[in-house]
């Protein structure tokens, strides 16, 4: 027992011992060891390493208890000579603590690590930047080979707290005059350690070109390889509300929330985004999964499913302009899913699924070029009723089995060549076949009349009991036309949109156009000739319908003079040109009475 005491007494005066000289060290470290001494050296490191002028302005100094540390005051790195922003990067202070166990036990482990009012400005002139160190080559010396080389043990590292606090960084580029300036910018690492997942919480504030500004934050766990060299995040979470204001003072809000995973490889130079779920203004949601592979190609690849969201309420919030429909509801329910494959100057969109109310759209898009844009497409769709679009005074048009292909190629002269084919028109609430009966009928009773001169009001008469839709027409009334299939081709040039091909065949009625748009002018100048070929008295029978004029004061309106003549032509050639003239009247009536139901 006394010698358990005596061996206890030993170790307790031996730590006192070994405490009052690692103290005495220390205030003799700190007395005689001045690390502003080492302030030459440190600058010269900088400057062989980086080509860049680093000052110290502030002081320098240790801390001891409770933990080994040093204090770093201002300090500033120098601009390149070509840039007029004298400094790169200033800090305020800095603080850097180390962990006593872990250096005994041969490790670094910082303990923690602060850094307070970091300002960073970034700065682009054309192809130069200030952010490209120049790598000094350091003067080679000869040295002899060692007999003895003892293999040099890897050093642990690891930092348990890592903190920036009111951080600003400025980017500027002087020939896109494009100013980013992200303030208040604080980020926090705990329990950083290689290998091992650490979190971390960053939040800032954004102001792009002085119309954009917001605050964003991010917190997620992310995981470092240095020896890999790879980058993962899990858990994100990004929220960011922003604000843009508009040339017109509009104030436009701008929210997202983004969550997921990213995996960063630079060795191997990949990028994946795995499951990233996002949410925009709480109206478009959906997930998108990236893999990008080589920085210099950058080919990437990946999948975009959007949930259905209201495509108005979406521009709403936008600020932009919606057109107004007939059916208000159609856009409500927009879902958009595609692979996507390209890269920095291509991008292919295969396959690309669209729906609406009722409507299914697929196919593809390939962009050759972004600049200049070089694009073609095609596209598929199972139906679309165009009175949804359109206003057809009741009625309802649907269309099936829609094909669109075509380019497009852009530039200072947009250019574009679209073709168009439907498959089946209907037109419901109105009866072509009826009105087509009753004309033949009228010009049988036309052939059948004796009494020239009473002809004209009998044939007004008849024709203004054809019509027989007065005001809206119901497209629920059961009536219907086939209109057989549409072939065109649409082509702007030039800023003038033209139809080389507009041919739209049916069993009643065959339609063709031609004429041009003027987009530039603002004008038009378009026929359309509608002929008859169902079977009876007025097969052939052809009425032309020319729009034409300013886009504010369009005029249109059947080409009466042409059926007139049309109508001669068929009287012609039933009765002889003898009693041409003699009918000239007659025919004249039936062109007025045939206009009042065409209006």
């Amino acid at each position: 027992m006394p010698l358990l005491k005596r061996i206890f007494k030993i170790i307790v005066m031996g730590l006192i011992i070994l405490l009052i000289l690692g103290c005495l060290g220390a205030f003799a470290l700190a007395k005689w060891v001045n690390p502003n001494h080492f302030k030459p050296q440190i600058i010269a490191m900088v400057n062989q390493s980086t080509g860049r002028a680093l000052t110290l302005p502030g002081n320098l100094s240790w801390n001891f208890f409770p933990r080994l540390g040093i204090h770093v005051g201002a300090a500033a790195l120098s601009n390149p000579a070509a840039f007029t922003q004298v400094n790169f990067a200033e800090i305020q202070s800095a603080d850097l603590y180390l962990n006593w166990n872990a250096l005994l036990q041969g490790k670094i482990a910082v303990s923690s690590m602060n850094v307070s009012g970091l300002q960073l400005f970034l700065r682009q002139k054309g192809h130069e930047n200030n952010w490209t160190f120049a790598h000094q080559t350091p003067q080679s010396k000869t040295v002899s080979a060692p007999i003895y080389r003892r293999q040099s043990k890897a050093i642990d590292f690891s930092v348990d707290a890592f903190s920036l606090s009111h951080a600003q960084v400025t980017y500027d580029n002087d020939q896109s005059h494009c100013h980013i300036a992200i303030s208040e910018l604080n980020l926090t690492l705990n329990q950083f350690n290689p290998n091992q997942d650490f979190p971390v919480l960053l939040n800032a504030n954004v102001n792009v070109n002085d119309n954009l500004t917001g605050n964003v934050k991010v917190n997620m766990l992310a995981q470092i390889n240095f020896k890999k060299e790879t980058l993962s995040f899990d858990h994100l979470a990004l929220q960011s509300n922003l604000t843009y204001f508009a040339q017109s003072d509009q104030k436009i809000h701008l929210s997202a929330q983004i969550s997921g995973g990213l995996n960063l490889d630079l060795n191997q130079q990949t990028l994946l985004l795995n499951e990233v779920s996002f949410d925009f203004n709480q109206i478009v949601n959906g997930t998108l999964n990236v893999n990008v592979k080589g920085w210099n190609t950058l080919n990437y690849s990946g999948l975009l499913k959007l949930s259905a969201f209201s495509l108005p309420d979406l521009s709403e919030s936008l600020g932009l302009p919606f057109p107004t429909f007939p059916n208000k509801l159609i856009l409500q329910q927009v879902t958009i899913s595609t692979h996507f494959s390209g890269n920095a100057r291509k991008l292919n969109l295969n396959p690309l699924k669209m729906g609406f109310t009722g409507t299914q759209i697929q196919g593809n898009v390939n962009v050759t070029s972004f600049q200049p844009l070089r694009l073609g497409e095609s596209l598929n769709a199972d139906q679309i009723d165009t009175s949804d679009f359109v206003n057809l005074s009741g009625a309802k048009l649907p269309m099936q089995n829609i094909a669109l292909s075509g380019t497009v190629r852009g530039g200072r002269n947009l250019q574009i060549n679209q073709n168009v084919n439907i498959q089946n028109l209907t037109l419901l609430g109105f009866d072509l076949r009826a009105l087509i009966d009753s004309l033949n009928q009228l010009a049988t009773n036309l052939l059948n009349i004796r009494n020239l001169v009473s002809a004209s009001s009998e044939i007004n008469q008849s024709m203004l009991a054809l019509q027989q839709n007065q005001g809206p027409i119901n497209a629920g009334n059961g009536k219907h036309t086939d209109l057989g299939s549409l072939k065109a081709n649409i082509v702007l040039s030039q800023g003038v949109l033209t139809t080389p091909v507009m041919d739209m065949k049916g069993p009643l009625v065959q339609v063709k156009g031609s004429g041009q748009i003027d987009l530039g002018q603002k004008n038009m100048d378009y026929l359309l000739t509608s002929q008859l070929v169902a079977p009876g008295k007025v097969k052939g029978l052809v009425i032309p319908y020319k729009i034409s004029g300013s886009f504010d004061q369009l005029k249109q309106g059947v080409e009466w003079p042409i059926v007139h003549a049309e109508m001669i032509k068929y009287v012609s050639l039933a009765l002889g040109s003898t009693v041409t003239h003699s009918l000239g009247s007659v025919v004249g009536g039936a062109v007025n009475a045939l206009k009042d139901l065409l209006k």
